[in-house]
């Protein structure tokens, strides 16, 4: 999880360090994964730092994890369509 620390104590506002080096770790890990892909939202909250911010440092990264999770959840819709309606048989 990202540190936070008080920054200025009359406001009590926290900052967050951000960790580049452990975070494309855990984005590469994420990927490399042999199970079930996950949305970038999931990830981002698994990590502690919002979606928005891994975008804007690691887009490659996350745009590949998105692209796995698409392609998984299609795979996953056809199965279910496959298994409904066998091959030859129409819905009409």
């Amino acid at each position: 999880m990202p540190q936070k620390q008080v920054v200025d104590g009359s406001r009590k506002k926290l900052e967050v360090k951000f960790d580049s080096d452990r975070t494309q770790q855990l984005l590469e890990n994420v990927l490399q994964a042999n199970e079930q892909p996950l949305p970038m939202t999931a990830v981002a909250k698994r990590i502690g730092y919002p979606k928005r911010v891994l975008y804007r440092h690691f887009p490659e990264l996350c745009r590949a994890i998105s692209a796995e999770y698409v392609k998984c959840m299609k795979e996953s819709r056809i199965k279910r369509m496959r298994t409904v309606l066998p091959r030859g048989k129409t819905s009409c």
